[in-house]
């Protein structure tokens, strides 16, 4: 009787294996298709991506992972009855939580160093030079930039440097055009003020 059960149960693993076999070769006939779409919408999106990143304020060395981050997260929840736009969309605010999430990890760890380096006098300069390097002007724009609330900064981000209009803002950031372009308005304005302080003349 044991020997019989052995066997039965020899036999329930073979059956168990041979599904698990069909469902891998099933699900890898579903997902080639989905990731060949996928890698469509990236080619568009990831450019972008790139260019907000360090807009809004990642670091060089976090621009990859970030995109890294958003694209496994695609592939893994990207709903698939979505159209083309609304893919864009959902990439892009993917891409602007993990941002969010990435930059409060960053403040902590660098309260934590700012911390540790008191004593000696060396402090944490991740951040705060993070334009160090650049030209006066540009570090004068960021800093314009800088002095906008995050979500209003996204918005100047995706309408000057990705040429995003109003009603594509709004899609994406969930707000009306007319929302976006009050906003937009107040924050010209702002970083107008911003950089006269800089000295760079009349800016507009």
């Amino acid at each position: 009787m044991d020997l019989e059960q052995s066997r039965d149960l020899s036999t329930e693993v073979q059956m168990l294996g041979t599904q698990l076999e069909q469902f891998n070769r099933e699900s890898n006939l579903v997902a080639a298709p989905a990731r060949q779409e996928l890698t469509a919408i990236w080619d568009d999106v990831s450019p972008l991506l790139r260019r907000m990143f360090p807009a809004v304020g990642a670091t060089d060395i976090d621009v990859d992972d970030l995109l890294q981050d958003v694209y496994l997260k695609a592939l893994q929840k990207l709903p698939h009855d979505l159209d083309l736009e609304e893919s864009k969309r959902w990439l892009f605010r993917v891409a602007i939580n993990r941002f969010h999430e990435n930059h409060r990890r960053r403040n902590r760890q660098t309260r934590i160093l700012s911390s540790l380096a008191e004593t000696d006098g060396r402090q944490n300069q991740a951040d705060g030079l993070l334009y160090a390097s650049r030209q006066e002007e540009q570090q004068a724009v960021h800093a314009a930039l800088e002095s906008l609330s995050p979500e209003v900064r996204l918005m100047m981000v995706m309408r000057y440097f990705l040429e995003f209009d109003s009603t594509e803002i709004g899609g994406i950031l969930e707000f009306s055009p007319s929302t976006v372009r009050s906003h937009l308005r107040k924050a010209r304005l702002q970083m107008a003020a911003e950089l006269r302080k800089a000295g760079l003349g009349n800016a507009d």
